[in-house]
């Protein structure tokens, strides 16, 4: 009998307070949630010091870089706009005299 009584009281003195400790976790968090209340840092994302800034940054040299590109691919085709119309084209022959003069012998 004092075997038993033994094994329940140090069963008891660890079980117990287990129990116990889940038990107020679990009411505990019921009761926040009943209020509404909830971590101030729960829902909101940690950002390190300039961590905005960067993003920011990236954003813009982003956009930059889009520019750039779009005027490497782009610009030819304006100059040549500009260019084609100050061109004096009766002034260009596409093939040459001696070409012409060439082909007639042979012919």
């Amino acid at each position: 009998m004092d075997s038993i009584l033994l094994v329940a009281v140090v069963g008891g003195s660890v079980f117990v307070p287990t129990v116990l400790a889940i038990g107020l976790i679990c009411a505990l968090r019921k009761w926040q949630e009943r209020e509404g209340r909830r971590s101030p840092i729960e829902n909101k994302r940690i950002h390190g010091a300039g961590e905005q800034l960067r993003k920011r940054i990236e954003d813009h040299s982003d956009a930059l870089l889009s520019s750039l590109t779009t005027l490497f691919f782009l610009g030819p085709y304006f100059i040549a706009a500009w260019a084609l119309p100050k061109i004096d084209w009766s002034r260009i022959a596409l093939v040459s005299d001696r070409g012409r003069e060439s082909r007639r012998a042979r012919v």
